[in-house]
Order: structure tokens, then C-alpha cells, then sequence
């Protein structure tokens, strides 16, 4: 499978169940356009790495969110799930397969971040930069 630049093997999490828990917890604003996957930890760690790397600036602030969110920033050991706006095709979010929570918390959890605008896009960068308050 290849989204958003990169190439995985996956096993597609079904809209029934993203648009399950969404319904469940956010009913209040429509379901947005969202895929998600269901990936081994050798893929996560790859996935979630070059997407880290791909911006030094989205990095920093991915570390700053696993401060606020874990209490320190314990790289892919606190990491179990994760989103990525696309910009233009909706959301992604990646599953490790091996995570210790349920599929349903670990998507609540994602969604939660889609829902409330508060997780690292490429738009939040552009705007830190501007601001230059990313250091």
C-alpha cells in the first residue's frame, strides 16, 4: 500500500469501525474523510519515523506532544497510534498491532486529536515558523 508518499504492508482498519467510534464519542460534528491502518511494529516504527524526519521542526514538536500527552517523550515505547493530516485526502491514522490498548482506544484517542484540531499538521508548522516559536 502506499499513502502520503510511503509504502506499507497494512491491514485496513474498516469505516464501520472508525465511523463506529466516532459516533460514539463525536457525534456532534460529521465524520471526516479518514483511513486507517493496522500496522506491524517493524512498519510503525518505520512509518512514524520518516514521516518524523521528513521535518526537524514537526520532530521537535512531536517531542513537545509526547511531554504533554505521556509526561516525558519515551519516543515509539509511548507512542501506540498515530495520525497524520494529509491535507487534501483527510486523515490517516496508524495502528501498531502490538499496541497494549484496544483498537477502539486507540482509535477514540486519534480521533480525539482529529476531532478537537489539536494534533502537528504541516499547517501548524508553517504557522510556528511564521511565529517562530517552534524553538
Amino acid at each position: 500500500m502506499s499513502e502520503y508518499g510511503m509504502r506499507f504492508k497494512e491491514r485496513r482498519i474498516s469505516e464501520d469501525k472508525l465511523r463506529k467510534v466516532w459516533d460514539k464519542k463525536f457525534s456532534n460534528k460529521p465524520f471526516p474523510p479518514v483511513r486507517g491502518y493496522r500496522v506491524k511494529y517493524k512498519e510503525f516504527v518505520k512509518i512514524f519515523e520518516g514521516y518524523m524526519q521528513s521535518d526537524p521542526i514537526r520532530a521537535e514538536l512531536t517531542k513537545k506532544s509526547e511531554i504533554r500527552e505521556h509526561g516525558s517523550s519515551g519516543g515509539l515505547h509511548n507512542v501506540t497510534a498515530f495520525a497524520i493530516d494529509t491535507g487534501v485526502e483527510g486523515f490517516l491514522i496508524f495502528v501498531k498491532t502490538n499496541s497494549p490498548l484496544s483498537l477502539e482506544e486507540d482509535l477514540e484517542h486519534e480521533l480525539r486529536h482529529i476531532y478537537n484540531a489539536d494534533f502537528i499538521t504541516d499547517h501548524t508548522m508553517e504557522v510556528r515558523k511564521k511565529e517562530r516559536e517552534w524553538i
